[in-house]
Parts: structure tokens; sequence; C-alpha cells
């Protein structure tokens, strides 16, 4: 009896991680299928110089829609680090980026990072508060991070946004 509980506890947590695979077989992370483990992995930095805290990381907005990047640029903003190269970095790695470019930047300006895409801009700081305000670049609210799931939803999934921690389904479900 106990071989087949393991046997089925097996079963069911190699469904579960060919499900999760599923939800990104387009291989293209969204705000519709990501978690807030996603969101932690796209925006943590930790400090690349012993002792010292991190730098500050740029201001988590909202994936730009076209029309928003185009005004972004019109504004003078500049994309400095692509988001395939920014979610390739170990948080270290993006650390000493970041100072890096944070003594090359314009005093006054502000970095600012697409999340999921992981895009990072520049731009002056006055100006992103217009942008900000007029609802062109949009941050991420505390309600927004807290709506998202633990567990990245998967195709199919209805009720994925009851899934928290210590409340997920189909873990209950097996133990």
């Amino acid at each position: 009896m106990a071989f087949m509980k393991a046997g089925l506890k097996l079963l069911v947590l190699c469904a579960g991680l060919a499900i999760a695979g599923s939800a990104l077989a387009d291989g293209k992370l969204t705000e519709k299928n990501m978690s807030k483990k996603d969101f932690r992995d796209i925006t943590t930095t930790e400090s690349s110089v012993p002792g010292e805290e991190p730098t500050t990381p740029p201001v988590h907005v909202h994936n730009l829609d076209k029309d928003a990047e185009k005004e972004l640029r019109d504004s003078n903003g500049v994309r400095i680090i692509k988001g395939k190269d920014w979610k390739a970095m170990t948080p270290e790695e993006r650390d000493a980026r970041l100072r890096q470019l944070k003594e090359l930047r314009p005093a006054g300006s502000l970095f600012i990072l697409e999340v999921p895409s992981g895009n990072v801009w520049v731009i002056d700081g006055d100006v992103a508060d217009d942008l900000f305000e007029d609802g062109v670049i949009r941050d991420w609210t505390f309600t927004q991070l807290f709506d998202l799931p633990q567990v990245r939803p998967t195709a199919g999934d209805i009720g994925y946004r009851d899934r928290h921690q210590g409340f997920d389904r189909e873990r209950d479900q097996v133990d």
C-alpha cells in the first residue's frame, strides 16, 4: 500500500511538472502566466560588492506596448539592457551592471525595468514622472504583486489564483 501511495505521489508530481512546463510552451512569459517566483527571478538584485548593500534597483513597470515604447523613445528614453540579457544575468551581475551604468547616466535620470520582458531603460526623472502621470508607464502596485499566483498557471487552469503557498490543491490532494 505504501508503495502504491509513493507511486501515486510521483505520478502526480511528474504530471504537475509537465503541466507547469506547458504554460510557457511558446517560450513567452506574460503577465497572465507569470507567478510571484517569476517576478522575483526577474527583479532580484544582490550586492556585487562584499559588505555593501545592493545598488538601488530599477523601478518595476509593466511591459510597454508599441505606443508606450514609442512615446518613451520620443521622450529620450533609451533601452540600455535587452530583456534576454537581463534575465540571463545573476542577481550579482545585475547589481554590478547597474553600478557601472549609474556612473555614466545623467544626473536625475531613472532606471526602469519592464516585467516580465526584462528590458531596462534609462530616462530623465522629470520626464518619467510625466509618463507615469499620463499612464504611459505603469508601475507594479502592491495589489497586483499580491494577486500574482504562487504557482505558474497552466492552460485551462481556471482556478489557479487560489493556489497560494500552503494551499496548493494538487499537493493537498496527494498528502
